[in-house]
């Protein structure tokens, strides 16, 4: 018993001992987050103590808020930036501070945790994208349907305990600081991003997934678990913002319908074998037709196809395109989200995300506001359709895009007058799009990164990824990196000639790598040779997918 009494004693001398500790080390500090939350605030010199006429805008989100291929010469935050200084006054625009937390592949509850992390820096408004990732990527889902490994949850556990303490966090925040001022000095950072010039390959072949593990069946129960899950996070948001009385704002989603198939259609599952004979014969001559560019024929064996089997996501996209031929632009945009949404193989978000974010602008929630970036992305599109123009692939907005964001943000802040009053604010000084493009300096090495980097993400669409890679030849013909990427997309393309040509010219130039490649891969050096074995490249995986 008095062992006992030692020990009870003693944690409560500690228990008293930490708890003082912590006590005078929230007056110095906050508790913290995740280590690149925290590296984020470090790098962008964000202070546990708020200065008392700081204005804080925090940005939380996935690649699009973080400016993705873009980044850091062109993002949402920059963007603020700039039209801050241009329709305020000096000693106004001074006083905000812009921190972007925003990360790539970052999920709903990364972006969720993140923020709640972070209320104790007092943000005065707290901005947020979250529209794709939960959907789009499959670890996200693997999460839901199975635990992780018990080790890893632990681990996990300790360090969520850690950081709900300021003294912890401290820390842990100063040793950060340190680490990255000497590897600050010890590697300065480049202008820009770059890419590592080495051969491209793909050792396993050309087909990226499994079906049983990467597709996502639309409007199933995983589909549904994702979809509470992504709903669950966002409450978790607008919770902590009404309890610290933090405005927060979200972006809808912004997705470009058009120019993108889906990426795996399937038949219905109900179809009888009667059924889906005729849907094929139907099928193959309404796609024999387009191919010929007979489009009103076209149409109608589409619609004929349609109406046996309204699931197939590529016969509602094919109407799209029909639709926008015939100008025909709202229904075009119906097909095109209607084909998304029955996508097996997410690339966008679906639907049920910005129905959700409709709901709640409708709701009308006190500190709560929704901005529809995907209606000012149609408005500024021809015709209503985004392209090219205002999104880079699937879902990434150029800087045409995000500049457009930034400025519906900085309105929102204006009308709603969370910062200065309305007649500070100097909307004539507000110059236009182009103008201030000129600041955002996008070297020739960063433009190059850019365009690999977008045929890097769009490679399984053959045709977009060989127009950005003809962009990045354009400013460095002699880039190892792209012409072996061109070669290998001329190759799945069905392009062999092409490709053997490119391959000749770099096994000249690069021999030892180009053997080693031809043993990774068998059938190109066969194709080299001479041989000209029958062609067995799959387009895509088998079971019957059809794949753009």
């Amino acid at each position: 018993m008095p062992k006992l009494k030692h020990l009870i004693f003693y944690c409560i001398i500690f228990a008293i001992g930490f708890g003082l500790v912590e006590g005078v080390s929230r007056i110095f500090s906050v508790p913290g987050s995740y280590e690149y939350i925290e590296r984020c605030g470090i790098n962008q010199g964000l202070t546990p103590r708020k200065p008392r006429d700081e204005f804080r805008i925090f940005l939380f989100g996935e690649s699009t808020m973080h400016g993705s291929h873009l980044h850091p010469q062109s993002t949402i935050q920059k963007w603020i930036d700039m039209y801050l200084e241009n329709v305020l006054e000096p000693e106004d625009a001074e006083r905000v501070r812009v921190i972007n937390f925003a990360r790539l592949g970052a999920a709903s509850d990364f972006i969720a945790e993140g923020f709640v992390d972070m209320v104790g820096f007092k943000p005065d408004v707290a901005a947020f994208y979250s529209a794709h990732n939960d959907y789009i990527i499959r670890g996200v889902r693997e999460g839901l349907v199975q635990s992780a490994p018990f080790g890893e949850r632990v681990e996990d556990g300790f360090k969520n305990f850690c950081k709900r303490f300021a003294f912890f966090s401290g820390v842990k925040r100063a040793a950060l600081k340190v680490k990255l001022e000497r590897r600050r000095k010890r590697q300065p950072p480049p202008d820009g991003r770059t890419i590592k010039e080495e051969w491209y390959d793909e050792p396993k072949g050309n087909i990226h997934y499994t079906a049983s593990k990467d597709l996502l069946t639309p409007h199933s129960d995983l589909f549904r678990q994702v979809e509470t899950q992504w709903q669950q996070n966002i409450e978790r948001i607008l919770r902590k913002g009404q309890s610290r009385k933090i405005p927060v704002v979200f972006f809808n989603a912004v997705s470009r319908m058009k120019d993108y198939a889906p990426f795996e259609s399937r038949n219905s599952p109900d179809l009888s074998a009667d059924q889906l004979s005729e849907w094929q014969r139907i099928f193959k001559a309404a796609e024999d037709l387009f191919a010929r560019e007979d489009y009103v024929r076209a149409r109608s064996m589409y619609e004929q196809a349609l109406k046996i089997d309204d699931h197939y996501a590529l016969i509602h996209f094919r109407l799209g395109q029909l639709a926008e031929m015939d100008r025909q632009y709202d229904v075009a945009y119906n097909y095109y989200e209607q084909a998304n949404d029955l996508n097996y193989y997410p690339i966008r978000a679906p639907s049920v995300i910005n129905t959700f974010y409709q709901q709640l602008a409708a709701a009308a929630r006190e500190g709560v506001f929704v901005l529809d970036s995907d209606r000012s992305f149609r408005e500024q599109s021809t015709n209503g359709l985004v392209d090219g123009e205002l999104v880079f692939d699937q879902i990434h907005p150029t800087v045409r895009g995000q500049a457009l964001m930034a400025l519906q943000l900085i309105q929102l802040i204006y009308e709603q007058e969370l910062f200065v009053p309305k007649e500070r604010w100097h909307w004539d000084r507000l110059k236009s799009f182009d103008e201030l493009a000129q600041q955002i300096e996008i070297t020739d090495d960063h433009q190059f990164f850019i365009y690999v980097y977008s045929a890097r993400f769009v490679s399984d669409y053959y045709g977009h990824a060989e127009q950005f890679l003809k962009k990045a030849l354009a400013i460095k013909p002699d880039s190892l990196a792209a012409r072996t990427r061109l070669a290998w997309t001329y190759w799945r393309m069905g392009k062999k000639d092409e490709a053997i040509k490119m391959y000749r010219a770099l096994s000249r130039q690069y021999p030892d790598q180009a053997e080693e490649f031809f043993k990774r891969q068998p059938e190109i050096a066969q194709y080299y040779s001479g041989q000209h074995p029958k062609d067995n490249l799959t387009r895509g995986p088998k079971e019957g997918i059809i794949r753009p």
